[in-house]
């Protein structure tokens, strides 16, 4: 079975999905490495809509969706610059 993934940039629409899918991500897959507290303060730092409008703006923000959901997200030049 295959599974389509679409690569797209992000757009100021998509901020809201965004949000969820951030402290989603943070509350349950860093469940069990962070206490609490700390993740309910990392997944807050995620719900504010200028700050994902500013990394829209002047990054370079790239989506991943399988049918019509948003799964990921990411800024490659980030990645980059942490690894090379």
């Amino acid at each position: 079975m295959t599974i389509e993934t679409t690569l797209r940039a992000a757009t100021l629409d998509d901020i809201p999905d965004i949000i969820r899918l951030f402290a989603q991500t943070v509350l349950t897959v860093c469940q069990g490495e962070y206490d609490n507290r700390q993740l309910q303060v990392w997944a807050k730092r995620g719900r504010d809509p200028l700050m994902w409008e500013q990394r829209i703006k002047n990054q370079y923000l790239v989506l991943a969706e399988i049918g019509c959901g948003l799964v990921g997200f990411v800024d490659p030049l980030l990645l980059f610059r942490l690894f090379s």
